[in-house]
């Protein structure tokens, strides 16, 4: 009966995850937290069990020097091949191609794909265009996808901020359209092209506020460079921001802006829409499935004129936050688990 089936979750617990595997509880499965060793899953694995995996990469980039790395890689593998043995089946999310934060022997990242996809008996990909994205990057995983929605936060963060209120909290300019890069300061998502862009604009209206954390010093600091000469028109805000907060930031910006350099599913994405802030992206993977013109706007290329000409188009639009909502209302963590719940006894060739 599927109701005997246990997913382990490697990681249970996540602003994704928990709500995802709630929803799988509520369908009466058993889910819990993995840990990642070969005594553990010698000790707790059972024939029947699933084993849940989301960034795989988290599994084995742990060091950045050479012999370590590829000791801890090494572990990865065999781990999948215990898992495999022991008669259990591997699931994978696939939530981006590669991951963000490259291993330091760079190779192991293709390789590890190529693993998981080999070992996995199920690869869940979020929506149509982000499937055929990861088949044409990886072309083995196409007879193992199944489609299914990211989920909305809707009011998972508290309900939505009236906007002058959050502007005045975050002391921010009523008077200017405010573009919002949000989330983990990465160089892919192109913090640095906005930044030089916005520098040089002669639009006056307009105001970048980059909030996040930074995940590498380097790139931090390249950064700070760039805004030593503190442009009154971009701020910083490098800073972990708490839950609480989160409306606020959205209810506050006119649109979130995401120039990246490659994306396959996009956890900002949903964030914005649920909380009816528009989304200004390039036009891959999950985001074709998100943005239509009553929720964003496509960047065609991350070039100066390409952003600039968004930009114009997003300021010209008259945004409704109620029918942003009401898009994200279709993606839903229920739907998913309902997917997956149907998934566990059927057998995929």
């Amino acid at each position: 009966m599927k109701r005997n089936k246990h997913i382990w979750a490697f990681p249970m617990k996540g602003s994704y995850t928990s709500p995802l595997y709630g929803c799988m509880i509520d369908c009466g499965v058993s889910v819990k937290e993995g840990v990642w060793s070969l005594g553990w899953f010698r000790q707790h694995l059972r024939r029947e069990d699933i084993v849940h995996i989301h960034w795989p990469s988290f599994a084995y980039n742990t060091t950045k020097s050479t012999l370590p790395a590829i000791i801890s890689f090494l572990k990865f593998f065999v781990i999948l091949i215990v898992i495999r043995l022991s008669g259990a089946k591997i699931w994978w999310t696939a939530h981006n191609l590669l991951p963000h934060d490259r291993n330091f022997i760079s190779s192991f990242d293709i390789l590890a794909r190529h693993l998981i996809i080999f070992f996995s008996k199920r690869i869940f990909v979020h929506g149509s265009f982000a499937r055929k994205q990861l088949e044409t990057r990886f072309p083995s995983s196409r007879h193992k996808n199944i489609e299914i929605p990211h989920g909305n936060w809707i009011n998972y963060y508290g309900s939505v901020s009236e906007k002058n209120f959050a502007k005045d909290a975050l002391s921010l300019p009523k008077d200017k359209f405010v573009l919002l890069v949000f989330g983990q300061l990465r160089a892919y998502k192109n913090i640095h092209v906005l930044i030089e862009l916005l520098k040089g604009n002669q639009n006056k209206d307009l105001y970048l506020l980059i909030a996040g954390q930074f995940k590498d010093d380097d790139y931090q600091r390249e950064i700070s460079d760039l805004l030593k000469s503190e442009p009154s028109n971009i701020r910083l805000d490098a800073k972990f921001i708490p839950n609480e907060e989160v409306p606020m930031y959205l209810a506050a910006s006119d649109i979130m802006i995401m120039p990246y350099t490659e994306i396959l599913t996009s956890g900002t994405a949903m964030l914005a829409i649920s909380y009816g802030c528009p989304i200004m992206s390039i036009e891959a993977g999950f985001l074709r499935d998100v943005i239509t013109p009553e929720t964003g706007v496509f960047i065609s290329d991350i070039t100066d004129t390409e952003i600039e000409k968004a930009i114009s188009k997003a300021q010209a639009t008259n945004w409704d936050a109620t029918r942003i909502i009401k898009h994200a209302e279709l993606f839903t963590f229920f739907n998913a688990a309902k997917i997956m719940f149907n998934n566990l006894d059927r057998e995929i060739d």
